[in-house]
């Protein structure tokens, strides 16, 4: 349940971007976040960091969704503030899951 809303995310509301969005940025906010071992790889290779993905994930939006083995993966897309255009690709759960990280040059 959301501190902010209130309100659950539930299977069938992973399909609506806007509120798929609104959890995503809420359990970032609130610190609720796992990077996994993969993505933190990636960043290190791409030249990303923590407060880039801050930054997509605040700003960015949803750009693709789908459901490989039952889980929804949202792609988050934004620009960094030095103009790059990163996605990042995301599960929920409880908490945000950043599984990787994509610089889209």
């Amino acid at each position: 349940m959301s501190k902010e809303t209130g309100k659950r995310i539930f299977p069938d509301d992973q399909a609506n971007k806007k509120v798929v969005l609104e959890r995503i940025k809420t359990l970032w906010r609130t610190g609720e976040t796992v990077i996994l071992p993969h993505a933190k790889t990636r960043m290190r290779q791409r030249g990303i960091d923590v407060n880039d993905l801050g930054r997509i994930i605040k700003s960015g939006r949803i750009v693709e969704q789908s459901m490989p083995e039952r889980i929804w993966r949202h792609t988050v897309q934004g620009r960094t503030v030095d103009g790059r255009v990163i996605s990042c690709v995301v599960e929920l759960e409880n908490r945000v899951i950043i599984v990787t990280v994509i610089d889209e040059r």
